[in-house]
C-alpha cells in the first residue's frame, strides 16, 4: 500500500513537472516563419500617420484593422525619399549603406535590396515606382522596373498588371502625398482630401489581390519613407521622422498593435524573414516576429 501511495505521488509530481515544462515552453514559441506565396511592400511617399487617421481613408484602416499595426513608427535621418527607401529596401541604416543623397543618379546603389536577394534566390520580383530618381533601386535585369509617370493611379495600374501575371516579391511607390505636401503643405486640407485618391488606389490594389484568390496567402507592409511639415522635410522633428507601418494577410495576427518600438529597415528584414532568405548580419532593422501567427 504504501509503495503504491508513494508511486502515485511520483508520477503526480512528474506530471506536474511536464505541465509546467509544456506551459513554459508554450510561452517561448517562436512564431511560425509564413513563406507567403506572395509579398507586397507599399511606400506612401511623405505620408503622415495623423494624416491616415484625420482623412478619409477606409482602404488603408481596414487594412490595418485586420492586420498589425503602429502609428508611431519611425525613419531614417535624413528622412528624405532616396536615403529612407535605401533603408526600407535594404534594412540597413543611412550609416550602414551609405547613401544619404536625394538625387537622382544613373549608377544603381550598391548595397543590395530584398528585391534584388528575392530575385537571386529564384523568386519573380518586380517595383513600380512613380519618381524617376528611382532608377538607382534597379540592380538586375532579373527584376521587372517599371517607372509610372502619372501618380498613384498609373502606380496601381502596372502593379495589377504585375500581380494578376504573377509576380511573387512587389515593392509598389506612391507619389502622391509627397507632391501634395510639397505643393500644398502638410496637413493641408489639399493634402488630407488628396489622401481619398490615393486610399482609393490602394483599394483597387487589394481588389486585385481578392481576384486572384491569393489575399489571405499574400504578406502586405504599408509604410511610408518620412512624414513632413509646412512645405518640407528633412528635420529631425516628430512631424518629418513618424512613419505609419502597416502588416497584413501572410500569418499576420488580425487586430494586433504593435508595442514595440517600429521602424523603417523593419519592412527588408521582415520580408527577408518571411521568405526563409538571409537576413543582413549587422543591420538597424528586425522581423517584426512578434506580428506572426505562434506555432
Amino acid at each position: 500500500m504504501r509503495r503504491s501511495r508513494l508511486f502515485l505521488i511520483i508520477l503526480g509530481n512528474l506530471a506536474l513537472i511536464l505541465l509546467t515544462f509544456s506551459t513554459a515552453q508554450a510561452d517561448t514559441l517562436t512564431p511560425a516563419r509564413p513563406h507567403p506565396a506572395r509579398v507586397i511592400v507599399i511606400s506612401l511617399d511623405g505620408a503622415r500617420p495623423d494624416a491616415i487617421l484625420q482623412a478619409e481613408t477606409p482602404n488603408i484602416q481596414a487594412l490595418a484593422e485586420r492586420g498589425a499595426v503602429s502609428w508611431q513608427a519611425s525613419t531614417v535621418f535624413p528622412p528624405v525619399t532616396i536615403p529612407a527607401h535605401t533603408s526600407m529596401l535594404t534594412g540597413l541604416d543611412t550609416s550602414e549603406h551609405g547613401v544619404t543623397w536625394n538625387d537622382y543618379r544613373d549608377e544603381p546603389i550598391t548595397t543590395p535590396t530584398f528585391l534584388t536577394l528575392a530575385a537571386e534566390a529564384g523568386y519573380s520580383t518586380a517595383m513600380v515606382v512613380g519618381k524617376e530618381k528611382f532608377s538607382q533601386f534597379r540592380q538586375t535585369d532579373v527584376m521587372d522596373y517599371v517607372f509610372a509617370r502619372v501618380g498613384d493611379r498609373s502606380v496601381v495600374d502596372e502593379a495589377i498588371n504585375l500581380i494578376e501575371g504573377g509576380v511573387e516579391v512587389l515593392f509598389v511607390h506612391f507619389p502622391n502625398p509627397d507632391y501634395f505636401g510639397h505643393s500644398s503643405g502638410w496637413m493641408s486640407d489639399v493634402y488630407l482630401n488628396e489622401f481619398y485618391n490615393t486610399d482609393l488606389q490602394v483599394g483597387r490594389l487589394l481588389t486585385a489581390l481578392d481576384e486572384t484568390g491569393t489575399a489571405a496567402e499574400t504578406l502586405i507592409i504599408l509604410t511610408a519613407d518620412h512624414g513632413g511639415h509646412d512645405l518640407v522635410h528633412g528635420s529631425d522633428i516628430p512631424e518629418d521622422m513618424t512613419i505609419p507601418f502597416i502588416l497584413a494577410g501572410g500569418g499576420v495576427i488580425s487586430g494586433m498593435v504593435l508595442e514595440n518600438d517600429v521602424h523603417v529597415t523593419d519592412a527588408a528584414m521582415t520580408v527577408l524573414w518571411a521568405l526563409g532568405l538571409q537576413l543582413p548580419e549587422t543591420a538597424l532593422g528586425r522581423p517584426l516576429r512578434e506580428a506572426f501567427n505562434r506555432e
